[in-house]
């Protein structure tokens, strides 16, 4: 009456332990941490280091996100006639990151620029609403989302 289910197979990389070691002796980091590297199926020490030292050139060139040149342009243009700008960022790690650099950044090139950034337990429509309002209060004219 009842069909036995067979039980999962369950498949796991192999895994190098030399490679392993030889990743967490090179860049003296934690073993989990060459796990990843692995994992994420980097193969040669080269990579690594290219990753975790990233130059100018090496990274993702931003002008391949779409209509890019245009929020550059707007930017500027806040630049010049010296518009505030709020910088509206999600409350996770990665939205607080990019707040914070892109913050950073527009006030070391002269823009006063504000931040909001949403509480977590608020609805959806009073965050839009209460960051609008922020705007307002602070005469901005640009908002530039961050994720």
């Amino acid at each position: 009456m009842f069909e036995q289910k067979s039980q999962p197979i369950w498949i796991t990389p192999k895994h190098n332990p030399e490679w392993l070691n030889k990743i967490i002796c090179e860049f003296n980091i934690h073993p989990v941490t060459a796990q990843i590297f692995v994992s994420r199926g980097f193969s040669t020490i080269e990579e690594i280091h290219n990753f975790l030292y990233a130059t100018l050139p090496n990274l993702y060139d931003p002008s391949l996100f779409n209509d890019m040149d245009k929020a550059v342009n707007r930017i500027l243009k806040a630049l010049k006639k010296k518009e505030n700008i709020l910088i509206y960022g999600d409350n996770d790690v990665d939205g607080i990151t990019a707040t914070a650099l892109l913050v950073e950044f527009l006030h070391n090139i002269g823009i006063k620029v504000f931040y909001y950034i949403p509480d977590s337990t608020s609805h959806k429509r009073s965050i839009i609403s209460d960051a609008l309002q922020y705007a307002l209060k602070n005469s901005c004219s640009l908002i530039i989302t961050v994720d």
